[in-house]
C-alpha cells in the first residue's frame, strides 16, 4: 500500500511538472503581448501602459528608503478600519 501511494504521488508530481512546463512554453511562443486586444489602441496609450507596467521594476537604494521612512514613518498609513491592537496583529 505505501508503495502504491508513493507511486501515485510521483506520477502526480510528474503530471504537474509537465502541465506547468507546457503552459510556460505555450505562453512564450504565443503571439501578442499583454496589452493587445480586439480594439486597436492608439500608440500613446500603449506607450503609457507599457511605461506604467515597467514602473514595477524600480529598485530603491538604502538612502532613498531611509528618506521615504522619514517622510512616512512606520504606522503613519494606519487607517481607522482596525484599532491599534488589531493592526499590530495584522502587521500593518
Amino acid at each position: 500500500m505505501p508503495r502504491l501511494l508513493l507511486k501515485r504521488c510521483l506520477h502526480g508530481l510528474l503530471v504537474l511538472w509537465v502541465v506547468a512546463t507546457l503552459t510556460f512554453l505555450l505562453l512564450r511562443i504565443a503571439p501578442g503581448g499583454p496589452f493587445d486586444s480586439e480594439r486597436k489602441l492608439p500608440p500613446e496609450v500603449i506607450a503609457n501602459l507599457e511605461a506604467n507596467a515597467a514602473a514595477a521594476d524600480i529598485s530603491l537604494s538604502k538612502d532613498e528608503l531611509v528618506k521615504i521612512d522619514g517622510i512616512f514613518p512606520l504606522g503613519a498609513a494606519a487607517g481607522g478600519r482596525h484599532d491599534y491592537d488589531r493592526s499590530k496583529e495584522l502587521n500593518i
